[in-house]
């Protein structure tokens, strides 16, 4: 506003003193390019002045945008340090995971050993067992051939027994036959003697 009002007044009173600066150069023997050529300097170190005055303004807002902007800056180095630091905290928690995590592994692969030598015994006690199972093969099929052995001896024994009896059942056929007919023969030859 003060910019404004100066202005105005300026534009106000120039025409005034254009022509007070001219009556006096004139009074003084100085000529209207002199005079145009001060009212020019006039003008310029107005200016200047002006100039001089935004230029301070601007430097002043500068400062403080600066200023402001190296708050922020320490904010934000302050910020960054307190995450560096939450980082580093959480990473010092993830190296502990993964040093349980290696532990844990280390005990999966021990007890995997474990389970291998208890297979391992196993292969070898299945091992023993398909060695008993063998020898129980062998001895049974060593016990069934003694039983077909001693099956074919009673078969041989049976057949001659069945030969001996059939032998003895024709012969007891033959005398039944014989003894049947001779008495027949006899009660025919008493019956026709009694008759």
């Amino acid at each position: 506003m003060q910019n404004i009002d100066v202005e105005q007044l300026f534009a106000d009173l120039k025409p005034y003193l254009v022509h007070w600066m001219a009556e006096r150069n004139q009074e003084q023997g100085v000529t209207l390019y002199d005079l145009e050529l001060r009212e020019r300097f006039l003008r310029v170190e107005e200016e200047l002045k002006h100039l001089r005055i935004q230029t301070q303004q601007w430097l002043d807002q500068t400062d403080k945008r600066l200023i402001q902007v190296d708050k922020r800056l320490d904010q934000v180095d302050k910020n960054l340090d307190l995450m560096r630091a939450d980082m580093n905290q959480r990473f010092g928690l993830v190296d502990k995971v993964f040093a349980q995590i290696d532990k844990r592994f280390d005990q999966v692969d021990k007890h995997f050993e474990q389970i291998d030598k208890r297979l391992d015994q196993v292969d070898k006690h299945f091992e023993q067992v398909d060695r008993q199972f063998d020898l129980m093969r062998e001895e049974m099929n060593r016990r069934f051939e003694q039983v077909d052995k001693r099956l074919d001896r009673q078969e041989q024994l049976l057949g001659n027994r069945f030969m001996e009896l059939n032998r003895r059942l024709d012969l007891f056929m033959r005398w039944s036959f014989g003894l049947t007919i001779t008495l027949s023969g006899t009660v025919i030859a008493v019956l026709k003697l009694w008759q």
